[in-house]
């Protein structure tokens, strides 16, 4: 699957709910594990944690926009970001900067198999 940094910033900076299953927080787990971002990568951003707890992110870099970074997420990994998109979506979570990647996610739908 490949994800821009931003994409990435956008998944492991309050995508997964914070609580669930045991099967479900080991696939968290595993899903970041695989999506850290490297200095370098981070070079293109500034992150900075509001009060709220939420992260502000302002992009400096256009490059961290560009999907060119491929990761070997399984079926199960996919088929959970999928989830997690459907379920913000839902509840009404989607913002401005992550719309890109929610519809990115989303239209993933149907689409591993192939």
């Amino acid at each position: 699957m490949k994800l821009s940094i931003v994409d990435r910033v956008i998944l492991l900076h309050g995508f997964f709910p914070s609580r669930g299953t045991v099967e479900e927080m080991e696939v968290i787990h595993s899903i970041t594990r695989k999506l850290t971002i490297c200095a370098d990568e981070q070079a293109g951003l500034r992150l900075e944690q509001n009060r709220d707890g939420t992260t502000q992110v302002e992009v400096t870099n256009l490059r961290c926009y560009e999907r060119d970074k491929d990761f070997d997420l399984t079926a199960e990994e996919q088929a959970f970001l999928e989830f997690c998109a459907d379920r913000i979506d839902e509840q009404r979570g989607v913002t401005a900067f992550s719309l890109a990647t929610i519809k990115y996610l989303k239209a993933m739908n149907g689409t591993r198999d192939r």
